[in-house]
């Protein structure tokens, strides 16, 4: 995974939104993060999620679909990432 433009954990302060996909309301809510100068890093347990495909998102995470067994590692996941950025993404 490549760190979107301007997010580089050294360069910017700039908030970076990470949105969780698989639902209709993700591709709108990236949509308006972009209006406001925001790309965002879209995670989903959807390889197809159609929120991947916006030219609004810088980067694209599938997790392992959500149960009890793969939660760990979807956190884990999502931690990892929060660990590339100078300040916290928020989710």
């Amino acid at each position: 995974m490549k760190a979107p433009t301007g997010y580089s954990s050294t360069e910017s302060d700039t908030p970076v939104p990470v949105v969780l996909g698989g639902e209709n309301g993700a591709l709108p809510i990236v949509r308006s993060l972009a209006k406001v100068g925001l790309r965002s890093i879209v995670a989903s347990e959807h390889a197809d999620d159609i929120t991947f495909k916006s030219r609004f998102c810088t980067e694209a995470i599938v997790l392992k679909e959500f149960d009890q067994s793969t939660d760990q590692d979807n956190v884990r996941t999502l931690v990892n990432l929060s660990k590339r950025f100078r300040t916290k993404p928020v989710l």
